[in-house]
């Protein structure tokens, strides 16, 4: 199982420090105005502890939200004191708060103390019965809710399409099988089935070949944190499957339908524009893998110097860097270079 931790970057980044410290997935973000960067139907599960989380603001914008990453037949787990309900003012929230459940058609799985854990509906069934005018409203039909680079968030339910819709939920295989087997949304990116297969026989060579490169240098256990900076469709993260690791697979903004094919390989990942920063506590990463991505920049009209100082601030001492770059040379024709960094200590 892989959980993915997430803490606002305004109030306790320090403890997504401590988890990544640990060697545990997590990242700094913000439940506010804009959709998080993942694409829809994204997560299995959903789990916020200590809530206090103002969930009704807004018609219930920021449910609605958890609603659009989870996947049909998903779970919400909610532990607080509003679920228990003793004093009349929780007693007051939680009366609201499972009334937005019950018209986004959640249903309580099981309720306990303080803990209530809802289940996410597998098919449009229940959203085709509401009554007309019913709270949240269902989304536009040109709505994607796949977007999530600086997105607003909508205080709307997004229905399923007619393929999910279908089948009753998830077409997904069980877990490793659908590491390697092509996704049901690959489709819809327009890549063929043979074409996945083949970026995952490249991929598993190419990472061969990385281990053997650092078999002289690298210790036993020596990664735990790995990002792939342009991860495309997270062939380099399956390849790494026998390791003792996790990956961060960053999909560049422009291409960003990618991820999704990520999420329904059983991976994680999130969106970003390397001309920027990215959110997270220096020296945190033990490993970048960097396929293609300079050139990229060099592309965008972005800086590459900033972008190898980025790299320095997220790497650990003694950290690697795996890079692959595409450069013009003199005769106008393109070659490529391979290179491993070690970070000093």
């Amino acid at each position: 199982m892989l959980a993915m931790s997430l803490a606002p970057n305004d109030v306790h980044e320090n403890q997504i420090q401590f988890a990544l410290e640990r060697g545990i997935p997590a990242t700094l973000g913000v439940l506010g105005t804009r959709r998080l960067p993942y694409p829809s139907h994204s997560f299995e599960m959903a789990h916020c502890s200590r809530c206090r989380i103002d969930w009704l603001q807004r018609n219930g914008i920021l449910l609605l939200e958890v609603d659009r990453v989870l996947r049909p037949g998903g779970y919400f787990v909610y532990s607080s004191p509003e679920a228990y309900a003793l004093d009349p003012n929780n007693r007051k929230i939680w009366t609201q708060m499972s009334g937005l459940a019950r018209r986004m058609c959640w249903r309580v799985a099981s309720k306990k103390n303080q803990t209530v854990i809802w289940a996410k509906p597998l098919t449009n069934g229940c959203y085709m019965r509401r009554e007309p005018g019913t709270l949240p409203p269902m989304c536009e039909r040109d709505d994607d809710p796949d977007e999530a680079w600086n997105v607003p968030m909508k205080a709307c339910l997004t229905p399923y399409s007619k393929r999910v819709n279908k089948v009753k939920g998830s077409e997904l295989l069980r877990w490793p099988l659908r590491l390697t087997a092509p996704p049901p949304r690959l489709e819809e990116l327009g890549i063929s089935s043979n074409n996945f297969s083949e970026d995952n026989e490249i991929w598993h060579s190419r990472v061969t070949q990385y281990w053997k490169h650092m078999k002289s240098e690298i210790q036993k256990n020596s990664f735990r944190n790995v990002m792939d900076m342009s991860a495309n469709l997270g062939g380099f993260a399956a390849s790494l499957r026998n390791k003792d690791v996790w990956v961060m697979n960053v999909v560049p903004f422009t291409e960003s339908g990618k991820l999704k094919v990520i999420y329904d390989r059983g991976l994680m990942g999130t969106i970003h524009n390397w001309c920027e920063s990215f959110s997270t506590y220096p020296r945190t990463y033990d490993l970048l893998h960097a396929w293609l991505l300079l050139s990229q920049i060099e592309k965008q009209g972005c800086s590459l110097e900033d972008l190898l100082i980025e790299m320095d601030r997220i790497l650990r001492p003694h950290g690697y860097a795996v890079c692959h770059h595409q450069r013009q040379s003199r005769c106008r024709k393109l070659h490529q270079e391979a290179f491993i960094s070690a970070k000093v200590g």
